[in-house]
């Protein structure tokens, strides 16, 4: 087990001591015993998913049920998806705007018009034939499976697991909370079941008895739940969550027994299936075994090259302000550079810290990091979303290792509030200009989706990716000419007509922006498959053909006539060693011009922008 599983186990460790032998034990990803309490945590959620698909899908596979979509006739229309998202309440129309949102040309798309007009009704009018079809179709779509995770969590499971949370209730009663909001809806819906026990007992937070409270919200979920003729059957409340209940189960902990309809459903304990979908941290570009081997490398010229730089000083005072603003070509520059560099200095710092355990360092890089979510607001000027993507792709990186690294640091949920609010609504966007800005934009989305556990927001980076890479990075298997995204149309490649393979959007323009986007995808790829999804050999290929192509002529080789006229502005940067570390030893993987390119860039330092120490962290 390396250093950082193992301080998180005892960390687990150490909350179940303070919640006694009641609290709920769950199975972490190295098969060692953790304590957890609340719904919110991926094993408890899991099962809350479980109990709910198992009343709305009669099924314990809820990751099955993002295609679903039938009218059941409770005068809702058209009821799908993990929860039971309706056309005529409005939450199916949250869910297909959201995912137009992120992919403006989904199939679904079309529909929006009708969903706006059915809404309120159970008509299907401007739905039929072909809206379920569509539906179906979507749920293979990762972007639109988090769009309905999206939306479920933002006006369902968040609310209700917080309102229990508030009135002190254990996982039990946030389920209670929340399997009620799901058929009753928020605000009124699940108020007026809390109000109603309300008048009965008093809940845990107001020195009331959790269980007397329970039975009180329990017999008015029911109640109300008999003023529907579509919902009658009170099984799921009585025959479960009683069930749990009255068998003092309040943390919810498996085995779980429980009928609905009729039909018997059992988890008997917390499996693989748990953790599905849950973020690793920390998961930007570096993980705990990349840590633990930045630790190894104390004291080489790696981890000399870093900690003699600037951005490694106690000394260093942060320089934040409430605008940064950035025109083209630094005209303006006001807190630009301070900015960036701020960034770098608190990822470097806190790969001092994770090395040496020096905590110094982590109390450093939290300063810097406290100083700009106290007062950064925006970006401004021209070059304001390639801004924000250089530090948005940084901060991350720092925040990941300082926060599930073990620091003490009290402001994280404020810096967390900068990402979300500051830079994701920028970078979420993407760019139409060359093809470098949009690439490290997704870069930041993609880190401060990961640091906010946002999954919507995740895929629809990857899926902005996927669009990107093969407009960025041309191999001749790709057609005649490069692709395009569709959204921006043919991009200028800089006068170039003939292409060959590892031909990048911006070679002819020069090799340093060319740089910055084979740097951004290798660390997008190297993010995606911390997080599980392991993107390289889908795209390996394609990075391999531009590190090499240009490595070579970065290494001196002549530039023909027939590439960009002859006249090629070099530069590439220290950008080639996450590509490598990644490709050189899969098959077919001779990389001579990359290797040499290394070796001779080595210790790789930082190029001031958003690249730093990656012989230290990716170097073999």
């Amino acid at each position: 087990m390396n250093t950082f599983r193992r301080k998180a186990l005892l960390a687990a460790l150490a909350v179940a001591l303070v919640l006694g032998p009641a609290g709920l034990v769950m199975i972490t990803r190295d098969g060692a015993v953790a304590a957890v309490a609340d719904l919110d945590d991926p094993a408890l959620k899991d099962v809350a998913m479980r109990l709910v698909s198992s009343a709305e899908n009669s099924s314990l596979e809820w990751t099955e049920q993002y295609g679903y979509i039938e009218d059941i006739g409770d005068g809702r229309g058209y009821t799908a998806g993990i929860i039971g998202f309706c056309s005529g309440t409005g939450d199916m129309l949250d869910v297909v705007e959201r995912y137009t949102e992120a992919a403006p040309d989904n199939a679904l798309a079309a529909y929006l018009p009708a969903l706006r007009a059915v809404n309120g009704t159970d008509s299907h009018d401007g739905l039929d034939p072909g809206f379920t079809a569509a539906w179906r179709a979507a749920a293979a779509d990762p972007v639109f499976r988090a769009a309905q995770d999206a939306a479920r969590d933002e006006t369902y499971f968040g609310p209700a697991v917080a309102q229990a949370k508030e009135d002190g209730l254990r996982a039990l009663g946030q389920f209670a909370y929340y399997d009620a909001i799901v058929m009753h809806g928020p605000g009124a819906g699940l108020g007026d079941i809390r109000a109603s026990a309300l008048e009965v007992a008093e809940p845990p937070s107001r020195g009331g008895d959790e269980t007397a409270y329970l039975e009180a919200f329990l017999d008015a979920r029911a109640a109300a739940m008999r003023t529907e003729a579509a919902h009658h059957d009170t099984s799921r409340v009585d025959t479960a969550q009683r069930v749990f209940l009255r068998d003092g189960n309040l943390d919810l902990e498996p085995p779980l027994r429980w009928e609905v309809y009729g039909t018997p459903f059992e988890i008997t304990a917390f499996g693989p299936a748990a953790s599905d979908g849950a973020f690793v941290h920390p998961g930007v570009l570096v993980d705990a075994d990349r840590l633990d081997a930045v630790r190894a490398r104390v004291g080489t010229p790696a981890f000399e090259e870093m900690m003699s730089s600037r951005y490694a000083s106690l000394d260093r005072t942060p320089k934040p302000r409430a605008t940064v603003e950035c025109g083209s070509h630094s005209r303006p520059n006001h807190g630009c550079t301070d900015e960036r560099e701020d960034a770098i200095a608190a990822y470097t710092l806190a790969l001092a810290w994770y090395a040496t355990r020096d905590d110094r360092y982590a109390a450093k890089a939290i300063e810097i990091m406290d100083a700009w979510s106290a007062v950064l607001s925006g970006h401004g000027n021209s070059n304001a979303p390639l801004q924000a993507g250089w530090a948005g792709s940084v901060w991350p990186r720092a925040a990941e290792i300082i926060r599930y690294g073990g620091a003490e640091w009290p402001a994280a949920d404020r810096f967390a509030t900068m990402l979300r609010d500051v830079y994701l609504p920028t970078v979420i966007k993407g760019s139409c200009s060359n093809g470098n800005w949009e690439l490290s934009m997704i870069e930041a989305a993609a880190g401060i989706s990961v640091f906010l556990e946002d999954r919507f927001n995740f895929e629809r980076a990857m899926a902005m990716f996927a669009e990107r890479v093969p407009a960025y990075l041309y191999l001749t298997s790709d057609g005649p000419t490069p692709a395009a995204v569709a959204r921006c149309g043919d991009r200028d490649w800089h006068g170039q007509r003939t292409y060959v393979d590892g031909l990048s959007q911006e070679t002819c323009r020069d090799l340093t922006h060319t740089g910055y986007g084979i740097s951004a995808i290798t660390h997008v790829l190297e993010t995606a498959r911390i997080q599980g999804q392991n993107l390289w050999p889908r795209y390996g290929g394609r990075v391999r053909a531009a590190l090499e192509f240009h490595a070579s002529y970065q290494l001196g080789a002549d530039v023909p006539d027939s590439l960009c006229g002859g006249e090629l502005t070099l530069g590439l940067g220290p950008v080639a060693e996450v590509g490598y570390a990644a490709l050189r030893t899969a098959p077919g993987a001779e990389m001579p011009h990359t290797a040499s390119l290394v070796t001779r860039g080595r210790p790789a330092g930082s190029n001031n922008l958003f690249v730093a120490w990656e012989t230290l962290t990716h170097g073999e």
